[in-house]
Order: structure tokens, then sequence, then C-alpha cells
């Protein structure tokens, strides 16, 4: 790195230290000097929540932490013990709490789930502001500013504002530290400008008693409750953050202040009373936003899959109905794109050599960049694409600046520069014999690493594609067909004007089993007739032929011996100069093996290939057969949604080979857990479905049977699975492997509920199973819905 560069990096870090100090102590200085109550204690600690949140958005702040509240207790004139030991308890106690999270595995910054929240309070607030103040109130007792007599409470007091601080700064902090993914429209922002005017108006008629004198008394504090509410359930937790941080200044203003009139009617502590109705205000708001957030966001996901999956049909239709592969590779791209806006899509597709990667479809990319990626060689230090080839998993690159091209990716690098890229992400496209047929990629105008979701997106869509290239090779051999049947293959008959057969190819003999000799003479519509062909359609046809007019389609004939075979016929006319057919040509060919294929590509569009289990097409036909059943039978069903626990890391740690074979065995042993009649499908992934029809007529009497076939599955799936691994050096070996699953579980009577909201239920009580620990059944509950 050049030394200018480096100059530049540590001139930035410390001027973001610098400036993290000059806040913390800042907020420090006006915690203590204007919010600090006649008893001596503060009403509300503002630096404590800003100290845990930037530890917990950068650990290395930790400096400037400690330096910021050193300098603002020597600015308030303390001792020089009272300012180390209040700074080393400030410090202390931000880092114990943030170090607390990190440890938990499961806890996002970003409070996506009430666990995180709630745990932000525990880890953070309780535990680490007990040791901010247990130290800190020790510095002030030494500095004789606080009296040994109201040690115990000085210690409960501070604990308390500290907490404060952190229930209402630190969320403030975090949610707005983080990008949000939804994008604000104008409606939004006038909303949310309103909103918080609408708080801050409460909040003065509740704590300053505003237009008290006006309506003859001060409102109450419960008004508080409405526009947090409203911005829990329409803006999202980041402007439930805001509102209730400036609720908590408004609140704290007037407790310093002696102005306080929503607790008119509270004899007992003032400061008590806001804590108390603040904090439950905190705690109702945040939880309420995270909820709504999180419902959203799954409806979110359950659309963009029902869109995933009905575009996986089309585009799987298209193959089967002869679209060229490059027109349909490019509808994939583009649909990817409009489902996901603000990335460019590209398709590559390694070449028959498996040495060059060629441009398949990039809609959106400019010309000169899919100048630069076709014929781009694979290996590293060449790009995303060719580095994923080369091994065979994804791999991402989320600053091109930083990332180190060889010499043969220079032109990848110049050209992505050009088009303004500065992130690439590509997973490799694979078949269902896990060899790279290419690369599935995606590109930012911005420095991104994939989240989860992101990640699982790029996978489905690869598999698609996938199945999109073998299927366009599977039609391509079947055209070849075709096309070697017409010229060469095809039979071939020539007749008078009464359809007497004239001539016959030798081909016609072995398709019909009849030679040349024995045909010669007769009519071409009475050979080899059917009973599988309706007389009226074939007389039909005859008077059509008959008449001069030209006729091509499919009928049913008879061999000599005996079989009957589908045939494929044209039969055109030849007119003499005034018109009259005189001669009718006929070709034919025998397309029985064309039926059984186009019978069998059917039949794979309702079955999962991996599994051989019925997928979602044909779950949803049975199911809506068992519910109109159900409900002329008056007998419950159950539809069971399972998801294995922890799949992911077993196709991290062994490669989505093994995870095919873990998925193979679980659908054995899902299917022999139930009876014949009933269904077990595979939704993709490691999610199942299985269907029990022709339960008892009673509901209890449902749901035991159901709980018995449930229980069955869970304990079967936790038997430790052998799985055959291949090892370098060591060729295949096997592994045990244990896993579980969560299931949801819905009961249905034919009463009314459409089977996607039956699908639903089962999904949401699979949901409520894993909150509740994994490896168990959950019945669905209205009341969770």
């Amino acid at each position: 790195m050049p030394h200018s560069l480096r100059t530049y990096g540590l001139l930035a870090i410390t001027l973001r230290q610098l400036s993290v100090a000059v806040m913390h102590g800042a907020l420090v200085w006006v915690s203590l000097a204007f919010f600090t109550l006649e008893q001596g204690s503060s009403a509300l600690f503002l630096a404590s929540g800003f100290a845990l949140a930037m530890l917990l958005l950068n650990p290395r702040y930790i400096g400037a932490i400690f330096l910021g509240v050193l300098a603002a207790s020597a600015l308030l004139g303390y001792s020089g013990e009272t300012v180390l030991l209040v700074s080393i308890g400030s410090t202390l106690g931000a880092y114990l709490g943030a170090w607390l999270l990190s440890r938990d595995k499961v806890f996002d910054a970003a409070l996506v789930t009430a666990r995180d929240y709630l745990l932000l309070i525990v880890y953070g607030g309780f535990i680490g502001s007990a040791v901010s103040a247990g130290v800190g109130v020790t510095g002030l007792l030494s500095g004789g500013i606080l009296a040994h007599e109201t040690q115990l409470n000085s210690l409960f007091f501070g604990w308390l504002v500290d907490v404060l601080g952190v229930i209402f700064i630190t969320p403030l902090i975090l949610l707005w530290g983080h990008p949000s993914k939804e994008a604000f429209s104008k409606q939004k922002i006038s909303e949310a400008f309103w909103t918080v005017t609408s708080a801050l108006l409460v909040g003065q008629m509740v704590f300053w008693g505003w237009l008290a004198a006006v309506i003859g008394h001060s409102i109450d504090f419960y008004w508080l409750a409405p526009p947090i509410v409203w911005a829990a359930l329409r803006l999202g937790k980041r402007w439930v953050a805001l509102l209730l941080a400036l609720a908590a200044m408004q609140a704290v203003s007037a407790v310093k202040s002696g102005v306080v009139f929503f607790a008119h009617d509270i004899s007992s502590s003032t400061l008590g009373n806001d804590w108390l109705i603040m904090v439950a205000l905190a705690l109702a708001g945040m939880l309420l936003s995270i909820d709504s957030e999180q419902r959203r966001q799954a409806e979110v996901r359950l659309r963009q899959q029902t869109e995933e999956l009905n575009f996986r049909n089309q585009i799987l239709q298209r193959i089967n109905r002869g679209a060229s592969l490059p027109l349909v590779l490019s509808g994939l791209t583009q649909e990817f794109e409009r489902l996901h806006p603000g990335c460019w899509c590209a398709m590559l597709l390694l070449d028959k050599e498996g040495k060059h990667l060629h441009y398949g479809a990039a809609p959106s990319l400019p010309d000169f960049y899919k100048q630069a990626i076709n014929g781009l060689p694979i290996g590293e230090g060449v790009g995303a694409c060719g580095a994923a080839v080369r091994r065979g998993e994804r791999f991402i690159i989320s600053d091109m600046q930083s990332y180190t091209f060889w010499p043969v990716g220079f032109r990848f690098r110049d050209a992505a520069k050009k088009a303004g890229i500065q992130s690439c992400w590509s997973q490799p496209v694979k078949n269902s014999e896990h060899q790279v047929l290419g690369t599935f990629d995606i590109y930012h105008a911005t420095h991104r690493e994939p989240s989860a979701e992101e990640v699982d997106q790029m996978e489905r869509m690869a598999h698609l594609a996938g199945q999109v290239i073998a299927q366009a090779s599977l039609q391509e051999i079947l055209h070849l067909k075709d096309v070697a049947f017409n010229t060469s293959s095809n039979a071939m008959a020539i007749t008078d004007k009464d359809a007497r057969i004239q001539w016959v190819n030798p081909a016609f003999g072995e398709m019909t089993g009849y030679p040349s000799s024995e045909v010669i003479g007769l009519t071409l519509r009475d050979l080899g007739k059917s009973e599988k062909q309706d007389p009226a359609y074939d007389q039909t046809i005859w008077k059509t032929i008959l008449a001069g007019n030209g006729w091509h389609g499919e009928l049913v004939h008879r061999h000599k011996n005996g079989a009957d075979y589908d045939e494929e016929m044209t039969i055109t006319p030849m007119k003499d100069a005034a018109g009259n057919p005189i001669h009718f040509i006929a070709v034919m060919r025998n397309i029985t093996e064309r039926k059984k294929s186009e019978e069998q590509i059917r039949t794979l569009a309702f079955y999962d290939t991996l599994t051989q289990l019925p997928n979602r097409r044909l779950l949803d036909d049975r199911l809506s057969r068992a519910m109109i059943a159900s409900k002329r039978s008056n007998r419950y069903g159950a539809l069971m949604f399972l998801d294995l626990d922890n799949f992911k890391p077993l196709n991290d740690k062994y490669g989505h080979g093994t995870g095919d074979l873990l998925l193979i065995e679980v659908a054995q042993r899902i299917t022999q857990c139930v009876r014949g009649t009933d269904t077990v499908a595979r939704f993709g992934g490691d999610e199942f479905v299985v269907m029990l029809d022709g339960l008892s007529t009673d509901r209890n009497g449902s749901i035991s049977e159901a709980e018995i076939v449930a229980e069955k599955i869970r304990r079967s799936i936790a038997e430790p699975f052998m799985l055959s691994v291949h090892k370098e050096g060591r060729g295949d070996v096997s592994i045990e492997h244990r896993c579980s699953t969560s299931i949801g579980v819905a009961l249905f009577i034919g009463d009314g509920v459409s089977s996607d909201d039956l699908l639903k239920r089962a999904d949401m009580a699979m949901y409520r199973a894993k909150d509740k620990g994994r490896n168990r059944m959950h019945f669905f509950d209205a009341r969770h819905a």
C-alpha cells in the first residue's frame, strides 16, 4: 500500500476515534450537569446507552469511550481518584455488556427479533449497568461527592439511570446506524414527519402540561401510546426508537424542572413513576414494532417465494415449448432483477473444454462489459466468476478495488470499473450430477456482502438455471431426433386419388410391419385400423383429404403384429393443372416414443427430481381433493410442515452432495412413517410437507392421531444418519450425522379455508416450534396467527 494511502487511513481512524470520544464526553457532561436532580443522581444517563451502542458497532472504540468520560469527569471538577474510578466504571460496564452480547451467536445488533432487544436490556442494561454503577458510585464516595449514608440509594439510582440510557439511547443508535432495507416513499416521509410532530406535541401536553389550563386538567400518559403504536405498525422500529428517545428527554426535562403533570395522582417518587411508565412504554413499543416488522418481512418472503415458484414453472414450460436457451436465460435474469431491484445479473456458460466462460445472458449490463466477460478464463485472480468455477463454490468480491487481480483478469477489472460495478457475487450453476455448467452472477454499484437471505436466493436461482440448461439440452436432443426422422427415417407412401397405395418406402414396412408387396393396391385409410381410433374422427379426416385438402395430425394405428402405436401423419395432395387431386403423398412417423417422453416430462413436472417425492404442484392438487373429501365425509385431515434444524452447517462443511444424500434419506424415513394413502411432498431446500387424510370425525381424536404420526416422524429423523463423504486422500468415508426437525401441524375439515391458507397455518406452527427450541411439534393456534 502506498505511504499516502496508509497515512490517510490512519488519519481517518484517528478522526473517528476523536469524534466518538467528544460525543461520549459531551453526553456524560450533559447527563451529569443538566439531568442531575436534587438528591444528587442523574435522571437519565445518556452516555451509558451511547457507549454500549458504539462498542457493539466497533469494539475498537473502547479507548475513545474511556477518553470521553475521563475528559468530562475532569471538566466537572472531580478529584483525580474520582475521575479515574468513574471513567473505569463507565467504560467497563459498557464493554462487559457488549462482550456478553457478542458472545451470543444469535444476537443481531440490528435488533431483528424480540430476543435481540431483550438481551440488549438484560446484558447491556441490567448487568453492564450494575458494574458501571458500582465502580462509579465508589469513585463518587471516595471524592466526597456522595455521602456514605446514601450509598445504597445512590447505587440503586445510578444503576437505574444507566439502564434507562441503554433502553432509550442504545436502540436509537444501533437502528439508525444500520442501513434500512426499506425505501421510504414521499408519502412515508410525510407520515413520519407528522407522527414525530404529533408525538412531540403529546409529550409536551403529558409532561409539561400544555393546554392543561384550556381543558381543565393535564392529559394522562396513556396518550403517548397512540403515536408510538402508529410508528410501530406503520414506520418501523427505527422511528419507534426515535420517538421513545424524544419522550424520555421530555420526561426527564420535566422531572428536572419539577413539572410532571402526568403523575399528579401518584404521591410516591416522581422520578420512580417516570421510570416505570417510560420503561413500560419502551418495552411495549419496541416489541410491537419488532413483531410487526417480522410479520411484514415474512409476508414479503412468502410473496417472493410464490413469485419465484410461478416464474420457475413458466421458465420450464417455455423450454418445453421449444424456446431457445439464450432467450430463456435472458428472461430468467430479467425476472430476478425485477424481483430484486438495485442489482444487475448475468449468466455465464462454461465451454465444452471447461476452460473458458462465455456470455449467456446479461440484459442490463453494457455491451463493452459483455465483450469483456466473454471468453473469460477460469481461475483465481480473474474475478468472482472464474474463481467460483475453479473452486466449485460461491465466491464473493465485496470490494472490487481491494481484490487482487492477476494480469489475465485486468480486462475484467477495467470493464467492471467502467461499468460502475463495485461488488460481484458469483454462484456456480451445476447439473444434477453436480458438474459446473456456468455461473449466476450478481453485481452491485456499492461495496456489499450478501445476507443469508440473498445467499439463499442466489442458490435457488442457480439451481433453476441448472434445470433450465439441462432441460434445454434434453429438448435439443429431442429436436435433433425429430429432424433425423423427418429426413431419413420417415415412412412414406404415394396413393392415387382414391387413396389406394401405389408405392411405399422401406421405412413404411419397418413402421407398420407390412412389406410393400402386401400393401400395394390397398387403401391407406383401411390399413392398420385400431379400435382406439375414434371412427367419427377418422371419417372427418378422410373426408377432408379426399376433397383435395392437405391434412396433418396424429392417429392411432395397429401394427401387423397387433400392437397399437401412435403415428404422426402429413398428407399432401398432388393436383393437376385444373386443381383436381391426382395423387396423395403421405409422410408418417412412429411417435410412440415421443409421446412417452412427453408424458415423462409431464410426470417430472409433478415430482421432485432429488427425492422423487411429489412437488408443490402435485401437493396442491391432492390437498384440494382431500379438503373436498374431508368436507363430504366430515372427517378431519392434517397438514404437517417440516423443516430440518441446522441443515445448512452440514452443507457448508461437507458440500451439497452430502446434503442431498441427507435429504434423500429423510424423505425415505418420512415416507416409512405414514400410510400409503398419505402424501409426503418436498417443497425445496430442507422443507417437507406431510398430508394425512381420513382421520377421525372427532377433533381431539384427530389431534391425537396426527400427534402420533408427527412424533413418529420426529423420532425417526432424530436417529443417526450414516452418510458417504468424499475426503482427499481417503476416498469415500462414512460419517454419522444427527439432525432434528421442527414440525408445524394444522388440521382441516373442509371448513372454507383455502389450501394456501392451510399451508401458511402449518408454516406458522412450524416456526412456533422452532421458536420453542426446535426438535418438536406444534399445532396451529389461531391466537398466534
